[in-house]
């Protein structure tokens, strides 16, 4: 494996572990900030949230709920 690869690895797995720690935190912001603005979720439901800005509304909802 290149450095370039390792690099992007790296990159990933900081990522996954942002993801996995703003859903464990219940921080809707911060979980939908690691998305790109054109960004989209896909919940267990198969339902869709586009956008950076909605999936953290979707998700502080979510939160609020559960």
């Amino acid at each position: 494996m290149d450095r370039d690869a390792r690099d992007d690895e790296v990159r990933v797995q900081r990522l996954y572990r942002a993801v996995l720690d703003a859903w464990n935190r219940r921080d809707a912001e911060k979980f939908g900030a690691l998305f790109a603005a054109s960004g989209s979720m896909v919940g267990f439901d198969g339902s869709q949230v586009d956008g950076s800005d909605k999936i953290s509304a979707q998700l502080a909802a979510i939160f609020a709920e559960h």
